[in-house]
């Protein structure tokens, strides 16, 4: 009796290729992606509307009071443009770049269609004299504006060199402006010596720097220990009645002040 043998075929060399389009699986599949790009589109046509609604559209670019420099054709591009698309920080660097004495500028989306513009508005605090021109400059010494005249109410600071032009904008940072600025700061936040004005200083020399007072009084420091010496020369303006006609300077750079005589 002679058996006969089951042929086997290999799933390998002789199966359909198209047999996985016919399974339950691909069927999923398929509805799964026709689900997905539905959405999709639905979503992207939905966002569209949104863009292009009326509501959403800019009506209002309400602009804080004490910005009153701020040209408002600068705000002109966001008249009728929709609110969602608005590029909040751009615009917020695009106008601290064309108003240096605009600083934390803020420009903030009031939903459906206002923007509203506010911002700290540099104060002046002091001159600088540099490349033949006076400047003011702010308390982190970015230059304002320029000066045609020398302000009496502000101090003035010269002894400052920069190879690069300095315009309205630029940032005067190097240690001799801080340095001068870091002078001011502690005379002026010294309230015993409320009753005096800093009227200029010379930073040439970090090693001697002299500044003059309201009363023509030379002081002397040097780069160290600023705070401290502006204590020590509140005590000897206190404690010493200074004839200005007699007195030409205070040196504090050392242990014991040294009041010179004319």
């Amino acid at each position: 009796m002679v058996k006969r043998r089951r042929s086997r075929t290999s799933g390998k060399s002789g199966g359909n290729p198209f047999a996985f389009f016919a399974t339950p699986a691909f069927r999923y599949v398929l509805a799964g992606s026709i689900v997905a790009a539905a959405v999709f589109l639905g979503a992207r046509q939905a966002a569209q509307a949104l863009f292009e609604s009326r509501y959403f559209k800019i009506k209002t670019v309400e602009i804080d009071r004490t910005l009153s420099f701020l040209d408002k054709r600068d705000f002109a591009s966001l008249n009728g443009k929709s609110i969602l698309s608005v590029d909040v920080a751009r615009f917020q660097r695009s106008l601290t770049g064309k108003y240096p004495q605009m600083a934390q500028a803020d420009i903030t989306k009031k939903f459906p269609n206002k923007i509203l513009v506010s911002a700290r508005k540099r104060a002046p605090f002091a001159q600088v004299y540099i490349q033949n021109k006076t400047f003011l400059i702010d308390d982190q010494g970015i230059v304002l504006f320029g000066a045609p005249g020398k302000e009496e109410e502000l101090p003035l600071i010269s002894g400052i060199f920069s190879r690069r032009r300095i315009s309205t904008g630029s940032v005067l940072g190097g240690e001799s402006t801080l340095l001068a600025l870091n002078i001011i700061k502690e005379f002026q936040n010294n309230h015993s010596l409320s009753s005096y004005v800093v009227k200029k200083i010379d930073v040439d020399n970090l090693k001697e720097i002299d500044f003059r007072l309201s009363n023509g009084l030379k002081i002397i420091v040097d780069k160290t220990d600023i705070e401290r010496k502006m204590d020590t020369l509140a005590l000897v303006l206190a404690r010493n009645r200074l004839d200005t006609e007699q007195v030409k300077y205070i040196d504090l750079r050392f242990k014991d002040p040294i009041l010179g005589t004319k």
